[in-house]
């Protein structure tokens, strides 16, 4: 799955689906949706006991994909971040929680194991 980014210039990465799912419903879930919010550091201690440690196995692989779903999902409108205070804070979006119609939306993933994979190859014809 590629991810998104506000600006059109950055780079894209492909990250797994399942890890992409599996972080992004936490943030979702431990993100408040009032209040101060969370800073990044704050969110990746939050992780560490809500991720299995088979698939993040250090605090340095939960930063990084961390901070890749994290620049996602505010590409996606799900969480923002809190005024220009440093370091930066982030709040998840009111009415968008895990579960709902609007969540689902966002994070809808293509299946693209097959031929309409934008990156499969195309045969020649004729």
């Amino acid at each position: 799955m590629r991810l998104r980014h506000r600006n059109p210039q950055a780079g894209r990465p492909y990250v797994r689906s399942d890890k992409y799912l599996l972080v992004s419903r936490a943030v979702l879930e431990l993100l408040p949706q009032t209040g101060l919010g969370l800073t990044a550091e704050q969110l990746v201690a939050r992780l560490l006991h809500a991720l299995p440690i088979e698939l993040f196995p250090t605090s340095a692989s939960i930063r990084w994909f961390m901070t890749a779903v994290r620049i996602d999902l505010e590409a996606r409108g799900l969480i923002y971040r809190v005024g220009p205070r440093k370091p930066a804070h982030y709040l998840g979006r009111p009415g968008v929680a895990v579960g709902t119609e609007t969540a689902r939306e966002a994070i809808l993933i293509p299946d693209w194991s097959g031929p309409d994979r934008p990156d499969f190859p195309r045969r020649r014809v004729g």
